[in-house]
């Protein structure tokens, strides 16, 4: 018996073993579904971004940095441009209004997938005791509901805001302000929806500089959370009586994981955490790929003699058949 244990520990002696499996956490799980939705060819920053040819100029990049660097009551970027060329400044185009932003947004997220027009778009309270902040992290449950579930939300809240400034135009809105928070306004419902969209912009941004640790530097000059409310902590007093700030709700998935974990596929482009230290692919299938394509370029030579050698095969079979006959 002691000779076969041996014998058995040393034909193991030298076996590569797979690294442990480490389970994702959930939360960064609905983070990197919330995160992919988006096109990489949208992404940011620019050596993120795929160069796949578009059919057509993208609406979501034409009205992107109009709606990140928005200031209400500036001179718009239109107006601009008109007075630059000599014409007239339609009193519509005059000025950044809500009206404005939201014919903005409406037409950027118009190119987005239906999950994330209703992230951006869904907002549970009429009243707005829920912050702009938390409403995004209620906005995940979102991210899995089906095709005709997302397309409902969509139109109800695009028709509850194109309502508001109806009846703001008619001078027939009554604003219902509450105590802990801003009223019911096209401003207020339009701000709201800009934040969720910087919100998904500023995540997806962090994780691609996280996902390549050779771009790590590149975390310091993240600037579109900066923009983000979700980005700002809060200050508050405990039951013992001692100050203390919440974790920014931009950062509450972040927070603790393993950053060499969250990795991006070089096949399909999505990004996804990394069980075992040593997976480069999101999936079975693109690890296979992603092994095909890195053989053949390691062995050319190699592949193309045994690729002829199995053709000149195939072309010799039928001979051989005619021959036995």
């Amino acid at each position: 018996m002691a000779f076969k244990e041996r014998a058995r520990k040393k034909r193991r002696v030298g076996v590569n073993r797979s690294p442990a499996l480490k389970a994702a956490p959930d939360a960064m799980i609905k983070l990197l579904e919330l995160v992919n939705l988006l096109p990489p060819r949208l992404r940011n920053p620019w050596w993120a971004r795929t160069n796949e040819p578009l059919p057509e100029p993208s609406r979501f990049d034409h009205y992107k940095r109009d709606i990140l660097d928005w200031r209400s009551g500036g001179e718009s970027i239109e107006a601009r441009l008109i007075r630059w060329i000599g014409e007239d400044v339609p009193e519509e185009w005059a000025i950044n209004t809500p009206a404005l932003l939201w014919r903005k947004l409406r037409n950027a997220i118009s190119e987005l997938p239906l999950a994330l027009q209703a992230f951006v778009l869904q907002d549970q309270t009429e009243r707005f005791e829920v912050d702009s902040d938390i409403q995004a992290l209620l906005n995940f449950e979102l991210i899995r509901k089906d095709e005709q579930e997302l397309k409902d939300l969509i139109n109800e809240a695009s028709g509850r805001i194109d309502e508001i400034f109806v009846l703001e135009k008619e001078e027939q809105l009554q604003f219902a302000v509450t105590p802990g928070g801003p009223g019911l306004t096209p401003d207020t419902l339009v701000m709201r929806a800009r934040q969720r969209l910087i919100f998904v912009l500023a995540v997806q941004e962090l994780v691609s500089c996280i996902a390549h640790p050779e771009r790590k530097l590149e975390l310091y000059f993240c600037s579109i959370y900066r923009r983000s409310d979700a980005a700002q902590s809060r200050l508050y007093i405990t039951r013992e009586g001692k100050l203390a700030f919440t974790d920014p709700a931009l950062f509450v998935h972040l927070k603790g994981v393993e950053a060499t974990r969250i990795r991006e596929c070089p096949i399909c482009r999505n990004f996804f955490w990394a069980g075992r230290a040593d997976k480069r692919g999101c999936s079975d299938k693109c690890s296979k790929v992603l092994r095909s394509r890195e053989w053949r370029e390691r062995y050319p030579e190699k592949y193309k003699h045994r690729s002829y050698l199995m053709a000149e095969a195939r072309a010799k079979k039928p001979e051989a058949t005619k021959k036995r006959k």
